[in-house]
């Protein structure tokens, strides 16, 4: 029996209860993915180990017989999708949305690439181009302790412009964190993927969020309610905390709704400054893409030195931690608190340091964070621990207060 009859007839299955919501029907002149049968997806592909699991299924290593190209192979199962994921074509067919995402995000550098569709009686299956060597940014991260600034800015400006892409072809992803990004040990290069709670873009509200709650803006939170590209941008602010401090600044909600994050202190004041900005806890005071793009940070020089982050080619020399679009982690839920942690509670500093827009903390300890709760791949969260023997000498040269007033005025 091969690989992928065993998968389906051991998964276990694990229905939505409730009425099915609306799905929304696309205009009919788009272009819309074609589903072949899963039969041939048999014919012409061999499966090979697995490399992650999630809520809707698994992926695994693939090879494409008639040239051996290799592939990465997501089997979605039918009856582990609520009623949030399907989208209707004209005909009235429903597709799963992220395969109708996907298809619209095809040309859009950054995306790791589709490649065909398959349906079966009880699932789908996606295939997709296969970075041969990469790793997820969560364990890209978890690895080097934190990101030197100079490397966080390459990654952020990369995902900027990808993201900028997804809105001009009508997407949103709605589910930015460090583990739905691959970092490519050849290159450097940084791809988005999973649109599983992705959606088109609107003008108005959403009402739904299937993605991360530790990524979740406060007025999601609070009223069930958010504006999509200002959301976008709150999640923004948490990644590129994680990317520069080594963790998510939030765990609970009242966390992320008082938006007072702790920075470790050789985080430059541009650096803090851009993230406090996507912080803002008024959604309308948040910048745009556009205008983080022309934040100084981007344009200042790298702020710090330290040899405690390794090289590109140190992390790859990992190889158990290397993978291709997806995740496979399962840590115990655990919370840390400073005074608990290898870290020294000097080496943190609140926000309202960084930004005026944020007031000061007396009683937030928390830094560690339980596992989030995820979307299609299974959340897990980095000890505290993991990073306390990464403290750098501090070397801050921060870009100039008079740049970063005029970043503020043109937000305006």
């Amino acid at each position: 029996m091969d690989k992928l009859n065993i998968f389906l007839q051991t998964s276990l299955p694990q229905r939505f209860g409730g009425e099915a919501r609306s799905v929304p029907v696309a205009h009919p002149t788009e272009s819309y993915p074609k589903c072949q049968p899963l039969e041939e997806f048999r014919r012409d592909y061999q499966l090979g180990k697995e490399l992650g699991s999630g809520g809707f299924g698994k992926v695994f290593e693939g090879l494409r017989v008639r040239d051996n190209l290799e592939t990465a192979v997501k089997v979605i199962q039918k009856d582990k999708m609520s009623q949030f994921c399907w989208h209707r074509l004209p005909n009235g067919q429903k597709l799963p949305v992220e395969i109708v995402l996907l298809q619209k995000c095809q040309h859009i550098r950054g995306i790791v690439q589709p490649i065909a569709y398959y349906e079966g009686p009880n699932e789908w299956v996606i295939v997709m181009k296969k970075i041969k060597k990469c790793m997820d940014l969560f364990d890209y991260i978890s690895n080097k302790k934190f990101l030197a600034e100079v490397e966080a800015k390459s990654f952020m400006k990369q995902l900027l412009e990808t993201l900028l892409a997804c809105h001009e072809a009508g997407i949103l992803h709605r589910d930015i964190k460090d583990e739905n990004l691959l970092v490519n040990l050849c290159d450097g290069s940084i791809h988005l993927i999973d649109f599983g709670s992705g959606a088109f873009l609107k003008d108005t509200d959403y009402t739904d969020f299937d993605g991360t709650r530790v990524y979740s803006p406060p007025e999601w939170i609070r009223w069930h309610r958010y504006n999509g590209k200002k959301a976008e941008v709150w999640s923004l602010g948490i990644l590129l905390f994680d990317m520069v401090c080594g963790d998510i600044p939030f765990e609970r909600d009242d966390q992320i709704c008082n938006s007072e994050p702790y920075f470790r202190r050789y985080v430059s004041p541009a650096c803090r400054d851009l993230i406090m900005s996507c912080l803002q806890l008024d959604a309308a005071r948040r910048p745009t893409i556009e205008q983080i793009l022309r934040h100084p940070w981007f344009s200042s020089g790298d702020h710090l030195v330290t040899t405690a982050v390794p090289a590109v080619a140190a992390v790859a020399s990992a190889p158990a931690a290397v993978h291709v679009a997806a995740q496979s982690k399962v840590t115990p839920a655990a919370k840390f608190t400073i005074a608990s942690s290898c870290d020294s509670l000097e080496d943190y500093e609140t926000g309202s340091s960084a930004s005026s827009t944020a007031s000061s903390s007396s009683s937030s300890t928390n830094f560690r964070l339980s596992p989030p709760d995820s979307g299609y791949n299974g959340g897990s969260s980095k000890s505290s621990c993991s990073h306390s023997t990464a403290i750098p000498v501090r070397f801050a040269v921060g870009a100039s207060v008079t740049g970063m007033a005029e970043y503020r005025l043109s937000q305006h």
